[in-house]
Protein backbone atom coordinates (compact mmCIF):
# COMPACT_ATOMS: atom_id res chain seq x y z
CA UNK A 1 0.00 0.00 0.00
CA UNK A 2 1.47 3.35 -0.93
CA UNK A 3 0.46 5.94 1.30
CA UNK A 4 2.50 7.96 -0.60
CA UNK A 5 -0.05 8.14 -3.40
CA UNK A 6 -3.59 6.96 -1.82
CA UNK A 7 -5.38 8.41 1.19
CA UNK A 8 -5.09 7.07 4.61
CA UNK A 9 -8.10 5.76 4.85
CA UNK A 10 -7.69 3.59 1.92
CA UNK A 11 -4.71 2.18 2.41
CA UNK A 12 -5.89 1.32 6.10
CA UNK A 13 -8.87 -0.53 4.56
CA UNK A 14 -6.42 -2.36 1.92
CA UNK A 15 -4.00 -3.57 4.59
CA UNK A 16 -7.27 -5.18 6.31
CA UNK A 17 -8.09 -7.12 2.83
CA UNK A 18 -4.53 -8.28 2.49
CA UNK A 19 -3.58 -9.13 5.94
CA UNK A 20 -7.32 -10.62 6.67
CA UNK A 21 -8.61 -12.08 3.51
CA UNK A 22 -10.88 -15.76 4.24
CA UNK A 23 -9.32 -18.75 2.73
CA UNK A 24 -11.06 -20.46 0.47
CA UNK A 25 -11.25 -24.39 0.38
CA UNK A 26 -8.37 -26.75 -1.18
CA UNK A 27 -10.28 -28.72 -3.51
CA UNK A 28 -10.88 -24.80 -5.34
CA UNK A 29 -7.10 -24.78 -5.43
CA UNK A 30 -6.58 -27.73 -6.50
CA UNK A 31 -9.42 -27.03 -9.45
CA UNK A 32 -7.58 -24.15 -10.40
CA UNK A 33 -4.53 -25.69 -10.54
CA UNK A 34 -5.31 -28.69 -12.41
CA UNK A 35 -7.44 -25.92 -14.80
CA UNK A 36 -3.95 -24.57 -15.49
CA UNK A 37 -2.05 -27.30 -16.30
CA UNK A 38 -4.34 -29.89 -17.36
CA UNK A 39 -3.60 -32.12 -15.45
CA UNK A 40 -4.79 -33.80 -12.17
CA UNK A 41 -3.08 -32.90 -9.13
CA UNK A 42 -2.65 -36.42 -7.78
CA UNK A 43 -0.28 -36.51 -11.38
CA UNK A 44 1.56 -32.94 -10.93
CA UNK A 45 2.23 -33.77 -7.22
CA UNK A 46 3.02 -36.53 -4.65
CA UNK A 47 1.60 -34.36 -1.80
CA UNK A 48 -0.49 -31.21 -1.93
CA UNK A 49 -1.31 -29.66 1.37
CA UNK A 50 -4.95 -28.46 1.44
CA UNK A 51 -4.86 -26.50 4.27
CA UNK A 52 -2.83 -23.14 3.04
CA UNK A 53 0.64 -21.60 4.18
CA UNK A 54 -0.95 -18.52 3.76
CA UNK A 55 -4.24 -16.60 1.97
CA UNK A 56 -4.23 -12.99 0.50
CA UNK A 57 -6.21 -11.11 -1.29
CA UNK A 58 -5.36 -12.19 -4.93
CA UNK A 59 -3.84 -15.85 -3.92
CA UNK A 60 -3.40 -18.59 -1.64
CA UNK A 61 -0.56 -20.71 -0.76
CA UNK A 62 -0.25 -24.31 -0.41
CA UNK A 63 2.56 -26.92 0.08
CA UNK A 64 3.49 -29.09 -2.25
CA UNK A 65 5.98 -31.69 -3.19
CA UNK A 66 6.62 -32.21 -7.34
CA UNK A 67 6.13 -36.09 -8.48
CA UNK A 68 8.56 -36.93 -11.00
CA UNK A 69 5.77 -36.23 -13.79
CA UNK A 70 5.42 -32.70 -12.54
CA UNK A 71 9.26 -32.15 -12.18
CA UNK A 72 9.54 -33.19 -15.99
CA UNK A 73 7.02 -30.80 -16.89
CA UNK A 74 8.95 -27.66 -15.68
CA UNK A 75 12.19 -26.67 -18.16
CA UNK A 76 14.62 -25.98 -15.02
CA UNK A 77 16.56 -28.63 -14.04
CA UNK A 78 16.71 -26.84 -10.55
CA UNK A 79 13.31 -28.70 -9.75
CA UNK A 80 13.65 -32.46 -8.97
CA UNK A 81 10.87 -35.07 -7.78
CA UNK A 82 10.49 -34.39 -4.44
CA UNK A 83 11.30 -30.59 -4.33
CA UNK A 84 8.82 -29.06 -1.69
CA UNK A 85 6.98 -25.92 -3.97
CA UNK A 86 4.43 -23.70 -2.35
Amino acid sequence: TRPDLFPPDLCTGLEKLQASAPQHPGAYSRAAVERSLGLPVDQLFDRFDDIPVASGSIAQIHRAHLSARGAAMLDSHQYKPGCVVA
